[in-house]
């Protein structure tokens, strides 16, 4: 009975699915065509209810989704579909534009990534799964090494922060998927997923100034979507969607310590993007669009935002910070202050009428280095989750903001996993 109330669920949910999206689509290009030829006017204040509307059902419909679909989802809710009925709500802005080009995004990116990376298959080798208790050791004293960091952390190094609690974060998470994968029991996965939340709790208490909201939710969300990639412990967008104005309120208020109604609920810095791009698209755009150089240089940071800028004296500012000046002036801001333009308004503002070819070349390479990423992992699954949680980065603050995160988490990843490979190949002969 429960299975055949599954199968119907699957197919009657898939089906919704596709309507929606049809309409979703449909929707959204008569508003474009029309606004833009000027033949009707659709308004679009109503227009933004009714396409965050439909997404967030097409959202709450999706049954099991892979990790990078999850984190689309994810960043979907809390930096888009609820954000944008309250800018235009509050602020009366036509944001449509970005909101249909983020979905057509979210579509498209994990569908032309298994085009890019047809094996599907995560096969970590058979003799990296045994002896559980070399592995546990290893996985209590990285925990403790995340542990001194949170008290001893370096803060103000802008290399050796990181070693703190993002090198040790990253490889602990291969350790645990080896126990994930060798079949420990329920209540042990559980047990290290509730210390993981213990050492994010003693990093906010602690350590954390409120800022780096996103970097917080990307420690909650590696354990959980590598759990859930391999034991399916039934975590799906529905439930995202009811907790969603629960913890929007909570990231809004560790930030801003008191909310002043609803205004700063949903919009805060979840939509402060959105109202960015606003600004680079309607205002005079080829006054702040900067140009080839300055695009090659955030591309640049894709790659390299992680390296210490002591060490490479020409290093590039990033676009967050440079912008703020070029848009707004400096004077009345801090000289650290930077905001975030996210991953269109960056496009924009660095290369005006031009954005989508930018943009078509930074989500292409981002495909690309997943790919990539999924081929040198060795059959494991953590890498690939650590690249697309931190997308979230990308899409809020642009391709500085997600070089300076990722490769902290990914180099020391892939150095432990070939150290561990070659060391079982040098046993096994």
């Amino acid at each position: 009975m429960m299975n055949n109330y599954r199968n119907f669920w699957l197919i009657f949910s898939k089906k919704i699915r596709s309507l929606l999206t049809v309409l979703l689509y449909a929707i959204g290009f008569l508003y474009l065509l029309f606004n833009s030829t000027g033949l009707i006017y659709i308004p679009y204040t109503e227009t933004i209810w009714l396409i965050c509307g439909i997404q967030l059902l097409r959202v709450v419909a999706a049954n099991y989704q892979s990790s990078l679909q999850f984190v689309f989802g994810v960043t979907g809710v809390f930096l888009f579909y609820l954000p944008a009925p309250a800018i235009t709500f509050f602020y009366n802005l036509d944001i449509v534009f970005p909101l249909i080009l983020f979905i057509l995004t979210a579509d498209l990116f994990p569908w032309l990534t298994e085009k890019v990376s047809r094996n599907n298959d995560y096969q970590i080798p058979q003799e990296l799964l045994s002896n559980h208790t070399h592995l546990i050791f290893i996985l209590i004293f990285l925990f403790i090494w995340m542990l001194a960091g949170i008290f001893f952390q370096p803060i103000r190094s802008e290399f050796l922060g990181p070693f703190a609690l993002m090198v040790p974060f990253g490889i602990s998470l291969v350790i645990f998927e080896r126990l994930i994968v060798s079949e420990i029991s329920n209540s042990a996965v559980y047990f290290i997923l509730l210390t993981y939340f213990v050492l994010i709790s003693l990093h906010m208490a602690f350590v954390w100034s409120g800022f780096g909201r996103i970097v917080i939710a990307a420690f909650v969300l590696m354990p959980l979507l590598l759990i859930n990639s391999y034991r399916d412990i039934g975590l799906r967008m529905r439930h995202v969607v009811i907790l969603a104005p629960l913890i929007l309120y909570g990231l809004q208020f560790v930030r801003y310590t008191e909310l002043d109604g609803l205004e700063y609920v949903f919009i805060g810095s979840a939509g402060h993007h959105l109202i960015l791009t606003n600004e680079v698209w309607t205002d005079n755009v080829s006054y702040f669009a900067s140009g080839i150089k300055e695009f090659w240089e955030q591309y640049m940071l894709l790659f390299l935002n992680w390296f210490p800028r002591v060490w490479w004296e020409g290093k590039p500012i990033g676009a967050g910070w440079s912008s703020v000046e070029v848009i707004f002036g400096r004077d009345g801001y801090g000289e650290g202050y930077s905001h975030s333009l996210g991953y269109i308004g960056e496009q924009i503002y660095l290369l005006d009428g031009m954005f989508w070819v930018g943009l078509a070349i930074v989500l292409g390479t981002l495909i690309l280095i997943r790919g990539a990423i999924k081929k040198l992992s060795r059959g494991f699954l953590t890498p690939v989750i650590i690249f697309d949680v931190n997308l979230i980065s990308y899409i809020w603050g642009g391709q500085g903001i997600f070089g300076s995160r990722v490769w902290f988490f990914l180099i020391p990843v892939f150095i432990y996993i070939i150290i561990v490979q070659r060391f079982q190949l040098k046993k096994k002969r």
